[in-house]
């Protein structure tokens, strides 16, 4: 594998394939795709590819089986295996080292990290902030306080519906700038990624 980053790419468009695929012939094929360059990052070489990112690859490949019907799925359905498929491949994808630097991405900005969960920004602050604007007010601190009622956005009320479960809290780094530990999200994306597909399909 000479470019980690292109063969990722091949790897997500193989993954979108996965709830396309009707025949078993289409699954077959698709699968072994996907286990074969799943395999690429498993046996590279540990100062191109690191252990985090071979367990997500190991984590695609396993999740893919089940959703194909090539494993046990462990009495879950198709759009959890995906879901946690597409969580597996963000986190792979972040850890990934950028071999012109020589770094690896462990944490993001809102922006990194509305990519990673495949989401526009403005949904991103609802799925951040939908508790913060309920339109009956609310006590602050254990104090009754007047708050002021805010538009409820059609983002913030598809959150309210499917009670989005609270997101995890940024830290700062060092010039003061939001951001996001990538193993964190990729965590609380493999507990709700099915809400979050619903969510993204609900306000379209």
């Amino acid at each position: 594998m000479n470019d980690p980053k292109i063969t990722a790419s091949a790897l997500k468009s193989l993954i979108d394939e996965l709830p396309k695929s009707a025949s078993l012939a289409d699954k077959a094929a698709i699968f072994s795709a996907i286990r074969l360059l799943c395999d690429d990052f498993v046996n590279a070489e540990d100062s191109q590819i690191n252990g985090y990112a071979k367990e997500k690859a190991e984590q695609i490949r396993r999740h893919s089986a089940a959703a194909l019907g090539f494993d046990t799925d462990n009495g879950h359905t198709f759009n959890d295996h995906f879901c946690w498929c597409l969580g597996a491949f963000n986190s792979l994808k972040g850890s990934l080292q950028d071999l012109s630097q020589g770094i690896k991405m462990e944490h993001l900005k809102e922006k990194e990290a509305c990519e990673m969960l495949g989401i526009s920004s403005s949904i991103f602050n609802s799925i951040r902030t939908w508790r913060d604007r309920s339109p009956t007010g609310g006590k602050r601190g254990g104090f009754q306080t007047q708050v002021t009622i805010w538009p409820i956005s059609p983002q913030d009320m598809a959150c309210r519906e499917l009670q989005i479960p609270e997101f995890p809290k940024p830290s700062s780094n060092e010039n003061g700038i939001s951001v996001w530990d990538l193993k964190v999200i990729n965590e609380w994306y493999e507990s709700n990624g099915s809400l979050i597909e619903q969510l993204k399909k609900e306000i379209k």
